[in-house]
């Protein structure tokens, strides 16, 4: 269970296939709050000025990792990442180097990654902007991918559909992890919502 929310507009994409990029880092647990604060104050103003047109920030929900925080920003083309860092061109190079220096200080791990969206497995339109969803990370047998995607197209998505779910969403890893690993994601209004049942 995620909570969280955009930070920017992120248009509907939903019926396109797009690359995500997702940094999972695990803060130290007595630096959380200033984590956030600086995110807030200083990453997030870069960043917009920097022209990121959009970022995602998720925290874990009364369950999972307490500091774990997952930010999920678009990518346009791996070709951006052959470039200089765009924070350069919103901070400098000594101002880029400061921010990096102090976020550092806060993070115990990191892992980032690359997926593709996958709307030709799920359905329905993104929300504007989702304050909670259910995600799940499911690792396939590499001989059985095919069978899974069926399952999802067949099975699974239309079983949420029936459940009046608005929107379902299956992203797959392409780099920074088992490209045999799917992430799917229903948006849940509250916890009120979720006690429904999932």
């Amino acid at each position: 269970m995620l909570a969280g929310g955009p930070i920017g507009a992120q248009g509907d994409q939903s019926q396109v296939s797009q690359l995500l990029h997702i940094t999972y880092v695990t803060l130290k647990p007595e630096t959380a709050p200033q984590w956030a604060m600086l995110q807030r104050d200083e990453q997030i103003p870069a960043q917009k000025k920097a022209g990121l047109p959009w970022r995602d920030t998720w925290a874990s929900a009364q369950s999972g990792d307490t500091y774990l925080r997952a930010i999920v920003t678009p990518v346009s083309s791996l070709s951006q990442y052959d470039g200089a860092n765009p924070l350069i061109k919103a901070l400098g190079e000594s101002g880029t180097q400061a921010l990096g220096d102090k976020m550092r200080r806060f993070i115990d791990s990191g892992q980032q990654m690359i997926i593709r969206t996958r709307p030709d497995l799920g359905y329905g339109a993104r929300p504007a902007r989702p304050t909670m969803a259910v995600l799940a990370t499911v690792t396939v047998a590499p001989a059985r991918v095919a069978e899974f995607e069926t399952l999802l197209k067949s099975e699974v998505a239309p079983a949420y559909k029936k459940a009046n779910v608005s929107y379902y969403a299956v992203s797959q890893v392409v780099y920074g992890g088992d490209t045999n690993q799917y992430m799917t994601l229903v948006p849940v209004e509250n916890f009120a919502a979720l006690a429904k049942g999932h």
